[in-house]
């Protein structure tokens, strides 16, 4: 007779392979670029610079598709976040080109947000083959978690597959509770070339916290997880994100 964990990893094994193919469905295209911006604001200037990009930034998306933009609530102050896509860097390069000469783009917007920030930052990603990204989430006017893992500069072609099963191990647990949700996966290019991205969704910071503690308990996450450590170094942040109005994931 088989055992009861036995069988509950049998069962979670089914679940996990009925989500791994959900996120790895026809809409996961490998050869697009992803680009994480962080803006850091002048705390003086941070209420100006929402209301003039909730006012502008149709200017913006009129150009290249935007998949989520948030403020930074927790783990970072004064931040604004955002994932742009685009087909390729071909691509990205025409957008930024046409950005460059469009005078409203500039006048309005750009010439007047730049002064209110102490510093930007970039990185490109590669959308991980395993995890689609999500365009509905869990519950609208929730919260999502960004979160950053610095990985130990071996490649993906080593750590890749533990962690495509530690991070759907832990997708599938949720999904199965009606928890948290998987919103996207990406591994760093250019900037942090070593960096491992997850994007979740949450019901709020409440739900977050009680749901974490009881998915790490589980014993079949524990066990993935710490298939993945041996490759992290100690680098590992979490931003808690508000969208914004005009952001596609809400």
């Amino acid at each position: 007779m088989l055992s009861r964990y036995v069988l509950q990893n049998m069962a979670m094994a089914n679940h996990l392979s009925q989500v791994s193919r959900s996120f790895s469905a026809s809409t996961v295209a490998l050869d697009k670029c992803y680009e994480l911006r962080t803006y850091a604001v002048l705390p003086g200037a941070f209420p100006e610079f929402v209301s003039l990009t909730k006012e502008m930034m149709h200017l913006r998306i009129a150009h290249s598709k935007l998949i989520g933009y948030w403020l930074a609530d927790l783990g970072a102050l004064n931040q604004a976040v955002h994932i742009w896509e685009y087909d390729n860097f071909t691509h990205r390069k025409k957008v930024r080109a046409n950005l460059a000469s469009d005078q409203n783009w500039l006048d309005n917007y750009l010439s007047k947000m730049t002064k209110m920030l102490a510093y930007q930052d970039n990185s490109t990603m590669k959308q991980m083959p395993w995890c689609s990204i999500e365009s509905q989430p869990r519950k609208e006017a929730g919260i999502y978690e960004l979160k950053e893992m610095i990985m130990k500069p071996v490649g993906p072609h080593v750590w890749g597959d533990v962690m495509q099963r530690s991070v759907l191990t832990q997708a599938a647990a949720h999904d199965k509770r009606n928890y948290g949700k998987l919103m996207g996966a990406w591994m760093g290019d250019f900037g942090k070339s070593s960096a491992f991205y997850q994007l979740w969704n949450f019901e709020s910071l409440d739900h977050r916290i009680a749901q974490k503690a009881e998915i790490e308990s589980l014993p079949e996450v524990r066990e993935t997880g710490a298939a993945v450590e041996k490759f992290m170094t100690e680098h590992v942040t979490s931003k808690a994100l508000l969208p914004m109005p005009f952001s596609p994931l809400q």
